[in-house]
C-alpha cells in the first residue's frame, strides 16, 4: 500500500482539478494505494479528503506532509494538481528506492518539487530538520515569491545536499540517501509542457506517462487534443 496525495489551497485550483487527476491515477496503475487530497475546501472533490494539520504558506504545505502526525503509509508519493497522467505509471509508483524526485525543468541541476516519492526514514529526517530550522512564528515569512528561485526547491535541495540555488553540498538530513531523479531513470517518461515544447503537440509520444504544467499556461488554457484524452 502506498499514499498518493495532492492538496488544494485557496483559489488557484478547482474541485476539477483533483478529480480528475484522481481518476487519471486509477485508470493508469494497479498499484494499491489511498489517494488523499489535502484541502481548506472539501466541496465537490470525489476522493478522501483531509485538513491541513498547520497553517503553512502557499505551497510548503509539500513539506509539511513529511510531519509524522499526518499517519502516511511508508511509501508516500505527492504530486502537484496540473500533473497529467498519459500512461501507466505501475512501475514509478512502484520505484524501490527511499526518495525520488524530478529534475528543475529549468534548471536541470536543481529539484523540483511537483512530485515526490519519499519512505517514513526520509520525511521523518525531513520534518526534523525543518522543525529545527524553522519555528511556527517563522512559518507566515517562508518564502514564497514566485518570481524567484527558492522556496521549497531550495529547502528540498538543503535536505539531500543538492547545490544548485543551495550551495551546501552536505546535506542537511541524516543518512540521505542518493538523489534520484525520474528523468534519469526513465528517460522519456516524465516531461514538461513548456521545457519540451508540447504547445503544439496533438498526438503525445507513447512513451511519455507523465505531463507536468509549471505556471502557466494551466491546463483548463490549453486545446490539446491529447490534453483531452487524459485530463477529464
Amino acid at each position: 500500500m502506498i499514499d498518493i496525495v495532492c492538496f488544494k489551497w485557496g483559489p488557484k485550483f478547482t474541485a476539477d482539478y483533483v478529480n480528475n487527476l484522481y481518476r487519471a491515477i486509477q485508470r493508469n496503475t494497479t498499484v494499491e494505494h489511498r489517494f488523499i487530497c489535502y484541502t481548506d475546501d472539501q466541496e465537490g472533490v470525489d476522493c478522501e479528503t483531509r485538513p491541513f494539520l498547520i497553517d503553512l504558506p502557499v505551497w510548503w504545505y509539500i513539506i509539511g506532509l513529511t510531519n509524522p502526525e499526518h499517519d502516511h503509509a511508508d511509501k508516500l508519493v505527492y504530486m502537484d494538481l496540473d500533473t497529467i497522467i498519459t500512461g501507466n505509471i505501475d512501475h514509478i509508483l512502484t520505484l524501490d528506492k527511499p526518495f525520488a524526485t524530478i529534475s528543475d525543468f529549468g534548471w536541470l541541476s536543481g529539484l523540483q518539487t511537483a512530485y515526490i516519492m519519499w519512505n517514513k526514514s526520509i520525511r521523518d529526517s525531513v520534518w526534523e530538520y525543518f522543525t529545527t530550522k524553522y519555528e511556527p512564528k517563522d512559518y507566515p515569512n517562508l518564502d514564497c515569491d514566485y518570481t524567484q528561485w527558492g522556496g521549497t526547491n531550495q529547502f528540498l535541495e538543503e535536505c539531500m545536499g543538492v547545490v544548485r540555488i543551495n550551495q551546501n553540498p552536505i546535506p542537511a538530513i541524516k543518512s540521505a540517501p542518493p538523489v534520484v531523479r525520474l528523468q534519469d531513470v526513465y528517460p522519456g517518461e516524465c516531461v514538461s509542457y513548456k521545457a519540451q515544447g508540447l504547445q503544439n503537440v496533438q498526438q503525445l509520444d507513447e512513451d511519455i506517462k507523465m505531463v507536468f504544467f509549471h505556471g502557466r499556461p494551466q491546463p483548463h488554457e490549453v486545446d490539446n487534443e491529447w490534453l483531452k484524452k487524459h485530463w477529464n
